[in-house]
């Protein structure tokens, strides 16, 4: 029994109803969750477009418990390569889409499931949000709706990124709401260029979930709330150093010079130790990226050849063309980055394979902690067991040289 588009997108309709009411318990009861749903949103007919802005790890299954109409999912492939997820992700009709990459087979199965008068789901961001403010949308979104022609609804999570912020690993109980609205009918479409689509389309999704806060001043209680934290905030807003953030607990620390401070329960960042220099993981995230950036910008040119960033102990994985899991390439490896090069290397430090860093396509971080990138047609991924290694940190620094360069490359 099922909704079915294709011989390959379909909804399992008796796990998908059993699904629905599970989840929807968990939900109220995990993150107390409410939701503004008006009249019009609520009859609308199939087919339409569901854009939410993401924040949290369940985003999708809230966004669409919500909406009458099963919704089909634009999921990353990356979700596909493991079985247990692949089966489940199946029987929810997701489809899956190689991030950051064109995939003319994505669109064919959206075609289909609007013809076939089905919801389509996507996140116009492209991926989860690390500072707790909405991300540049992806364009080719935009041109989506012009291209399909469908009514436009939003929804706008509240709550979610210190619920489950990108490197938690325990829910932070508060309160998540998600407002849904009608942002566009089919006939507003046609007289709308792309541009002043794309425009509405990150009016409607822009929210800083740190000035909310300020406002709200909402207690979240929860286990550990700083537990791997340095996949975030890599670098120390005191004595700068990279690499030598440690978390524990409700404490972030440099080991280098030992500024440490504390999540509270309203998820400001205080200290008795110390002076404070940035209360909320928004501002230090931006600081960090414009230190690094600064940094790569201050060498480029100069010297190319220096190393920007260095990490070792890591797991490299790849899928060779034509594959579809991932498959061991190297334990214990290191990796080293400069403008020109990022290399692979051993346990010993021998360089085992290099890549020219503006010809890297398709970067992006997977799920919280793994970094992901193709070459040559061949996907690699490079992550720490311990989950330590902030990937977040060679994105930012991989993004900014190739924006150099000149290169066209979008993140996860």
């Amino acid at each position: 029994m099922s909704t079915k588009i294709s011989r390959k997108v379909s909804i399992d309709k008796r796990f998908y109803n059993f699904l629905r009411p599970v989840l929807g318990f968990w939900f109220k009861r995990q993150f107390k969750l409410t939701v503004t749903i008006p009249e019009d949103v609520n009859n609308l007919p199939a087919p339409f477009l569901l854009f939410p802005n993401h924040q949290g790890f369940w985003d999708p299954f809230m966004a669409g418990l919500y909406v009458k109409h099963p919704v089909f999912y634009i999921a990353s492939d990356a979700v596909f390569r493991y079985p247990l997820f692949e089966y489940f992700m199946k029987l929810l009709g997701a489809i899956p889409k190689k991030k950051a990459q064109s995939d003319l087979d994505a669109i064919k199965h959206i075609m289909k499931i609007r013809d076939a008068g089905g919801v389509i789901g996507v996140f116009p961001e492209g991926r989860r949000t690390w500072d707790g403010t909405t991300l540049p949308l992806v364009y080719s979104t935009s041109k989506l709706i012009k291209l399909l022609k469908v009514p436009v609804v939003t929804a706008l999570f509240k709550g979610g990124y210190y619920s489950h912020p990108r490197w938690g690993t325990h829910i932070q109980k508060g309160k998540v709401s998600i407002e849904y609205k009608i942002l566009f009918h089919k006939n507003e479409i046609k007289e709308l260029t792309v541009e002043e689509i794309h425009k509405k389309l990150t009016e409607a999704l822009s929210f800083d979930e740190i000035s909310y806060q300020e406002k709200v001043q909402q207690v979240y209680t929860g286990k550990n709330p700083a537990e791997n934290m340095e996949q975030a905030v890599y670098m120390c807003p005191s004595c700068k150093a990279t690499g030598t953030i440690k978390t524990s607990g409700d404490t972030v620390t440099c080991s280098a010079c030992g500024y440490s401070v504390t999540i509270d329960k309203y998820r400001n960042l205080i200290s008795s130790r110390n002076d404070v220099i940035f209360s909320n993981v928004r501002d230090w995230i931006k600081w960090q990226n414009s230190e690094l950036e600064g940094y790569i910008s201050g060498i480029y040119g100069k010297n190319d050849e220096k190393t920007i960033l260095q990490d070792s102990g890591l797991t490299v994985q790849r899928v060779l063309p034509g594959g579809k899991r991932m498959k061991p390439f190297l334990n214990n490896a290191g990796v080293i980055l400069s403008v020109q090069e990022m290399a692979i290397l051993d346990k010993n430090g021998t360089d085992i394979i290099s890549f020219r860093v503006k010809d890297l396509h398709a970067v992006n971080v997977q799920n919280k902690e793994k970094l992901d990138f193709y070459y040559d047609g061949i996907l690699y991924n490079v992550f720490d067991r311990k989950k330590r290694f902030s990937a977040y940190k060679w994105l930012v620094a991989i993004q900014h040289i190739q924006s150099l360069v000149g290169t066209n490359v979008h993140s996860d």
